[in-house]
């Protein structure tokens, strides 16, 4: 390997040199020397510190031109931030990948998810003939306040009203007043029938949930409803709300583990109900940020060094002009707290 170029050495820079010297020699201004007195003047540059020859420019010690007076970014170890860079961005890559291939999946997660039979939930018009009023009907309960009251009439079913007082729900018939018993746990199991379309299957579980728990999630939003079980091979489950009468949704055995799988990846629901997640979180969106701006450095460095148009792997040139425009973005969204 030819010795590097030192102070006071004379380095021709003709057309007629082949393309390894001259390559070479663009290495070694692109990645730096180890004194901070030497400068080597560009190809196309010879004004600067030439003498006999105009192609001949001549590496003088204590005299660097104020054109190539080091800079804050020419300062920086290229060779070290670029060694973090790669290993720190490895980690970070691995993260997005989980994020972005989950997020790919999703539809298709979604399409072999149990589908509803109907949308609509079981009602008709109400008749109102001889209906007593809802003043009637709640003293006829003996309840003198309530927090919710509406009328329903189920499909085939005489109109009812629907009340809630004091965290309790009252069926009250709407024509003859009387109270309803259980009546609450039928609307609900017949609402998920409805829904699932299965009129025959034995109910095995019928809960009311408050709280969201690891079977039906936040993103669900009704609260509160009924789990309605069935006995069927596929466990199916219909999550319905009986104020509203609507499906909040539907599961079975294959979207309990799809969507465990999803949430693993996508939001890494492992970590979070760990104290650590926010700090573990604040953590990766910091390296992030620092692995973008490291990127963006060394970019910036070696176009400034007219390293970029050295002979390069294809994939190192792939990295570059993909990353250029990608760098920013992720350092705005780790910034921004995304």
């Amino acid at each position: 390997m030819p010795p590097q170029p030192q102070a006071g050495d004379a380095i021709r820079l003709s057309p007629s040199q082949n393309k390894a010297k001259r390559t070479r020699l663009r290495q070694f201004a692109a990645f730096g020397s180890p004194s901070p007195l030497i400068t080597i003047t560009r190809l196309h540059t010879p004004r600067i510190h030439s003498k006999g020859t105009p192609n001949m420019a001549l590496i003088e010690p204590g005299k660097i031109p104020a054109v190539n007076r080091p800079t804050r970014l020419s300062r920086i170890d290229i060779g070290r931030l670029h060694r973090w860079h790669m290993r720190a961005g490895l980690w970070i890559g691995l993260a997005v990948i989980l994020w972005a291939l989950s997020g790919l999946g999703h539809p298709i997660l979604s399409r072999l998810n149990p589908k509803p039979a109907t949308f609509a939930p079981p009602l008709s018009a109400v008749d109102g003939s001889n209906l007593q009023s809802p003043q009637q009907v709640l003293q006829a309960a003996g309840l003198t306040r309530f927090e919710a009251l509406r009328l329903w009439q189920p499909a085939g079913a005489t109109p009812a009203y629907r009340v809630q007082s004091e965290g309790r729900i009252y069926w009250i018939d709407a024509r003859s007043g009387a109270v309803q018993p259980d009546a609450e746990r039928r609307w609900a199991e017949r609402l998920a029938r409805h829904y699932t379309g299965d009129q025959t299957s034995a109910v095995t579980r019928l809960t009311l949930l408050d709280s969201f728990n690891n079977d039906y999630h936040y993103i669900d939003r009704l609260l509160p409803v009924w789990e309605v079980a069935l006995n069927r091979p596929d466990g199916l489950r219909a999550y319905v709300d009986p104020a509203s009468g609507r499906l909040a949704t539907l599961t079975d055995t294959r979207k309990d583990w799809t969507g465990k799988l999803f949430r693993w990846m996508h939001s890494w629901s492992p970590i979070q109900s760990s104290r650590w997640t926010q700090g573990l979180m604040l953590t990766l969106l910091l390296v992030t940020a620092m692995v973008s701006a490291a990127g963006l450095a060394i970019y910036v460095r070696l176009w400034r060094r007219g390293a970029l148009r050295l002979a390069r792997p294809a994939t190192v040139r792939i990295h570059q002009r993909l990353a250029v425009p990608v760098a920013p973005i992720a350092l705005m969204l780790a910034l921004s707290g995304a």
